[in-house]
């Protein structure tokens, strides 16, 4: 009996893809489909911002609470607010003196905060429900241009960092500190803490920062009647707090500062980009009148406890956009390299000493990585690390100059 020939009478069909095509087909598929998914959550993130009640936070009923001993150290003049950069914020005040409202929103301790804020006589209602405070469309304040960069610093060479509740003081602590301290060269370096470290590093560091003052200040429990969340949030608002009180400079205790400073300490308020649509809050410039710290501050009315980076990050992008001249962002200069970038710092090597005035070090996301592996940053180790973050630490900590190339 014949036997028949499958193979011939039934020949394979032709591919169309081998088997290597379709997976690069397929990654090329994934990449598209990724990048446009990142795309739409941009769009609806910006979008989202704008509509956001806190667009609207100024249309807010205060109390008012006078307090007439309380007087102004200046005497101001009725002009027309439009004209200058200086009267462009308009304010509520009563019996002449005592500031009780701001056109943006309500802040507490006016008196010291906005004694200096040129006044109106719109906007006012008299009566037991308080000053009705006016919204961005009643006030004909939009940012145009540039943030002034004025003649004399505006901002005191204070720097400020804060510690809250007991936790382990490193190496890398010290060397921002030390980078303030040696770099920066400020007046003075206010350590705001609740729980003040202990360690070698830190004695070490009281030892030779010779202007480190340690101020207590317990950390905010609410902001508006809001609960805050334990501990960076609490951070994050006892820094605009702190700066509208004396003014300066703020650092995240993970900041390196690497070039001098003077040259933003110019403008009333500066902070830098991290990344598209985040403005980093790891370090501020402000001057304690600062505009835009208010609105900064504001913010917090419509505080989000679940979303670390809405009023922290996102929130001052929006505000950056909305109002430029209140505030001059360093696109890459401060917070570089950004976080999706931050192997770099350890793995790899680029021109800080060029580029960047500050580095976030970003040891968080190292050390994650490090986990099991016993890693430990010392003085000792920094010597053999041949990467940026080496580099930086013996810039720092053993004044070895910058590479040459």
């Amino acid at each position: 009996m014949a036997t028949t020939n499958s193979s011939a009478t039934n020949p394979p069909k032709p591919r169309l893809l081998s088997p290597n095509k379709k997976v690069w087909v397929l990654l090329v598929v994934c990449m598209l489909v990724a990048c446009l998914l990142y795309y739409v959550m941009y769009i609806a993130d910006e979008a989202l911002l704008n509509t956001l009640k806190w667009t609207n936070f100024a249309t807010a009923t205060v109390n008012v609470d006078p307090q007439p001993n309380v007087t102004s150290s200046r005497s101001f003049q009725a002009s027309n607010i439009s004209e200058s950069y200086e009267n462009r914020i308009a304010s509520i005040y009563v019996n002449s003196t005592y500031a009780v409202a701001h056109t943006r929103g309500f802040i507490r301790d006016q008196d010291r905060i906005l004694k200096s804020t040129p006044p109106t006589a719109t906007n006012v209602t008299n009566g037991t429900e308080g000053v009705k405070l006016s919204t961005f469309e009643d006030v004909e304040y939009f940012g145009q241009g540039e943030a002034r960069f004025h003649k004399d610093e505006v901002v005191p060479n204070i720097a400020h960092f804060i510690w809250f509740s007991n936790h382990s003081f490193e190496f890398y602590h010290l060397l921002s500190i030390l980078s303030v301290h040696k770099i920066m060269k400020a007046d003075k370096i206010l350590f705001h803490t609740d729980f003040e470290p202990s360690g070698p590093h830190w004695e070490e560091t009281k030892q030779k920062v010779s202007n480190l003052e340690i101020l207590h200040r317990e950390p905010p429990i609410t902001i508006f009647n809001q609960t805050l969340a334990p501990r960076y949030h609490q951070a994050d608002i006892a820094s605009i707090e702190i700066l509208m009180e004396m003014g300066g400079v703020y650092f995240d205790p993970d900041i390196f500062v690497v070039q001098p400073l003077d040259y933003l300490r110019h403008y009333d308020c500066v902070m830098g980009r991290e990344i598209p649509g985040f403005i980093a809050k790891g370090i501020i410039f402000a001057n304690k009148e600062s505009k835009f710290l208010r609105l900064y501050y504001e913010g917090y009315r419509h505080y989000d406890a679940h979303c670390w980076n809405c009023n922290s990050l996102k929130y001052p992008n929006y505000l950056a956009k909305k109002y430029p001249d209140l505030i001059h962002v360093e696109e890459t200069s401060l917070i570089y390299p950004p976080g999706n970038r931050w192997r770099m710092m350890f793995f790899g090597k680029f021109r800080w000493w060029v580029d960047n005035f500050t580095v976030h070090i970003w040891i968080r996301n190292f050390l994650r990585l490090q986990t099991g592996r016993n890693v430990v940053i010392s003085p000792q180790t920094i010597k053999t690390m041949d990467s940026a973050f080496g580099e930086m630490c013996r810039f720092i900590y053993y004044d070895e100059p910058p590479p040459q190339t």
